[in-house]
């Protein structure tokens, strides 16, 4: 009896694994092929969450597109992104030479709000342009300090260009402003470009040094760069 039942088990889960791996679906054995979860009835509706607005006032770092009911206003909320802004920019471009692990640069924020992207001026660590590139933002000057999100990974341009990393869902950081931050463009793959990220060759920014974690700070230049940051409100759905 119990080989018996050890089989019937190994047959159920043979026969789950595949769902569990791809759509769940409730109600229903068919869910839609563009939705990871879909919730199926004729008699029955979907009942999220119900918060109070002081409530929902103390999720901590909510995602972006989160969705409650506020029992205060009567009204489905979620989480929006909202537009971007840019907080602080640099334009001159000039050939630099990195180390294989990264280069940094720390900046001092000018407006508060969600860090939710950068974009840097430099070209794809890799000669036959194969490398991926991520941005990791810290806390304070250097990265010593507390990592506060990572990007989105992206295979940066053939040729120097300005290259958008973006901070996605949940995974944004809380920029205040006059508050200093750093964030360190890390290549994953080849760095066979060695001089693959732009520098102004002068201190164009004065609120932030550029660097590399073998040699530290360069008081006297700069890297190319550009922040946005989003002001996330919770939306009525009307």
């Amino acid at each position: 009896m119990k080989t018996k039942n050890t089989i019937t088990l190994i047959i159920i889960l043979f026969a789950i694994m595949p769902k569990s791996q791809a759509q769940l679906g409730i109600g229903t054995q068919t869910p839609s092929l563009s939705a990871q979860l879909d919730v199926s009835s004729t008699s029955k509706g979907f009942l999220p969450p119900r918060l109070t607005s002081t409530q929902r006032d103390a999720i901590s770092n909510p995602a972006i597109g989160l969705v409650l009911y506020n029992s205060t206003l009567d009204q489905l909320q979620y989480y929006k992104r909202g537009a971007e802004t840019l907080d602080a920019n640099s334009t001159a471009a000039n050939q630099t030479s990195p180390a294989a692990t990264g280069a940094y640069q720390s900046f001092t924020a000018v407006a508060s709000g969600k860090l939710s992207s950068v974009e840097i001026n430099l070209r794809n660590p890799a000669s036959d342009n194969s490398s991926t590139a991520i941005v990791k933002i810290y806390s304070g000057a250097g990265i010593n300090g507390t990592l506060l999100a990572t990007s989105d990974p992206i295979t940066p341009s053939a040729g120097y260009n300005w290259n958008k990393f973006n901070f996605s869902g949940s995974n944004l950081a809380t920029i205040t402003a006059s508050a200093v931050y750093t964030l360190f463009v890390t290549p994953i793959g080849s760095t066979s470009n060695y001089t693959w990220i732009s520098q102004t060759g002068y201190d164009a920014y004065s609120g932030g040094q550029w660097g590399w974690p073998e040699s530290g700070f360069f008081p006297t230049s700069d890297m190319p760069f550009k922040t946005y940051i989003v002001s996330p409100t919770w939306t009525s759905l009307l």
